[in-house]
């Protein structure tokens, strides 16, 4: 072990299926799933609430939402049978021949009752920063017609000028059935936050106020910061390495989902020393600070590789939402499995390179492919979070049987993780830019996801055989670093390397002074050439 010190050193759409999970479901961006604890299904909601009763967070209380479901007609289903992918269940966005009780007269009226409570109560619904009705991800050629804007518009602009669908049809919003209205107001309390964008004109502060809940939102505001990103004043941005060969695709996987990846590859003539595959930390995409990561990776002679997670970045899926962890790496394994295979990748040595919550995407990668890695690097893993990120254990177990009622509820409190993750005041305002990084209230399922990832990598440390390599900033707030201790110490590789540096935050490859950064690049650079 090292110790470095301050000099060395979605509206749901059929087009974002994911199989095997709950993710399919229609109405606006919070659905309704069938809770699958493992529990006896005799747990009615009136069971739920007596567990919930009293424990309240922040300005939100979990019991009165509760009752305020029930007052409107909501009940969790109580089948067996899971829900098939693209059916929508538990009455939300339901066809009426899915819903029986909706053809008898007594509920009918009782339907109309309700609606008209609830529009004289409460003031139209909105998609976070958009409409409830979210635009539809559209195929490509589409989305292409789509782009060709007003001549008004300047030409970075043009993306992001028709935010919906064109036609008589998707002129009409899908008007918002009672319980969708009901569960959509529940999730109000988790709104967007509005990015501080110093600097930046009119034009980006009206993309960065676009809805990301969908692919296309995202990839249209991509498109309108990209021309600034080489502008900003960050070491990563300012240092890049020029000549690097670049590359991007949209490639739809076995699932159906359509999945962003880039490469970057070493300037001409250089010979490839090995692959780095790159798996990005919670909210974050592999298309900005890891730019300048990626690009000095390769100067040193390696082929870069990096992906966004489906609901993440450029990729297809209702943003920052997680409906299983292990769902996601499998997703992650099989896009590298397909990049590994190129003719020009496969005799190549491969690395898996993760940081944050992507260091516990590669452990479990890694876990499920004993074999098939050469090396693991790790930066800041979230091999468990740290208490001073996480709400008390009631509250916890409360958002935990929550989560099966309302899985994409923007509802659980959390710290503004960007001030614990930038020492560097400045780098994090530049951090800002990122306007498709996900920075809101976590989504109930995804933050049980990633408890659950958490406790489960923690009990299979002793199995990681991988020459491994972990860098730790000492001041992390956000991943504790005693816990990287604890993986070093506990897993069987005996080829394992540990580097703390001292009074560093979470992100030491981005939120640093730009001696630290550069330091903690070249710690893994000259790592790899160690190991190639």
């Amino acid at each position: 072990m090292e110790k470095c010190g301050s000099g060395a050193v979605q509206v749901r759409q059929d087009d974002e299926k994911m199989a095997g999970t709950d993710q399919t479901r229609q109405g606006v961006g919070v659905g309704v799933h069938h809770c699958r604890t493992g529990e006896k299904r005799s747990r009615t909601s009136e069971n739920c609430m007596e567990q919930l009763n009293f424990v309240k967070f922040g300005s939100f209380s979990v019991s009165s939402t509760l009752v305020g479901l029930q007052r409107c007609g909501f009940k969790p289903s109580k089948s067996n049978k899971p829900p098939q992918a693209g059916v929508p269940s538990g009455g939300v966005g339901n066809s009426p021949d899915k819903d029986t009780d909706r053809h008898q007269p007594a509920h009918r009226a009782r339907q109309r009752h309700a609606k008209n409570s609830l529009s004289s109560r409460a003031p139209p619904l909105t998609c976070a920063r958009a409409t409830a009705t979210a635009p539809i991800d559209r195929p490509a050629e589409q989305r292409s017609r789509q782009g060709s804007s007003s001549p008004s518009l300047p030409p970075h602009m043009a993306a992001i000028s028709h935010p919906g669908p064109r036609g008589a049809a998707a002129a009409l919003p899908r008007p918002l059935g009672r319980r969708a209205a009901v569960i959509a107001a529940a999730a109000a309390k988790g709104a967007h936050r509005a990015r501080a964008l110093e600097g930046a004109s009119d034009e980006l502060r009206a993309a960065a106020a676009q809805c990301l809940d969908w692919a296309p939102g995202r990839r249209r505001v991509r498109a309108a910061f990209a021309p600034v990103l080489p502008t900003l004043d960050h070491y990563l941005f300012k240092m890049a390495p020029k000549g690097i060969q670049m590359e991007e695709n949209y490639e739809t996987n076995s699932k159906g989902v359509e999945i962003f990846w880039k490469s970057w590859l070493p300037r001409e003539g250089t010979a490839t020393k090995a692959a780095l595959f790159f798996c990005h930390g919670y909210g974050d995409t592999c298309t900005f600070f890891f730019e300048g990561i990626a690009k000095r990776i390769a100067a040193a002679g390696y082929a870069v590789y990096a992906m966004d997670y489906p609901g993440f970045g450029l990729s297809y899926g209702l943003h920052g939402y997680i409906a299983s962890f292990d769902g996601m790496v499998d997703h992650v394994i099989e896009q590298y499995a397909r990049i590994r295979g190129m003719k020009e990748v496969r005799e190549l040595p491969h690395f898996l390179l993760g940081q944050s919550m992507g260091g516990a995407v590669a452990l479990k990668i890694h876990l499920k492919q004993q074999k098939e890695w050469d090396g693991v690097l790790l930066v800041a893993p979230m091999c468990k979070i740290s208490e001073d990120v996480t709400p008390p254990a009631p509250v916890l177990k409360a958002l935990s049987i929550l989560s099966c009622l309302l899985p994409e509820a923007k509802l659980f409190p959390q710290k503004d993780i960007g001030d614990l993750a930038f020492r560097d005041p400045r780098k994090r305002k530049v951090a800002e830019y990122n306007a498709i990084s996900y920075s809101d209230q976590m989504r109930l399922r995804t933050a049980v996801e990633l408890l659950k990832a958490t406790n489960d990598i923690e009990s299979q440390l002793e199995e990681i055989s991988s020459p491994l390599l972990i860098l730790h900033g000492g001041a992390d707030m956000v991943t504790d670093p005693q816990v990287s201790k604890f993986l070093y110490e506990k897993a069987s590789t005996k080829d394992k390397t540990l580097k703390l540096y001292d009074g560093s935050y979470h992100s030491i490859l981005e939120g640093e002074p730009d001696d630290r950064i550069s330091t903690a690049i070249n710690d893994i650079i000259s790592w790899l050439d160690s190991h190639c």
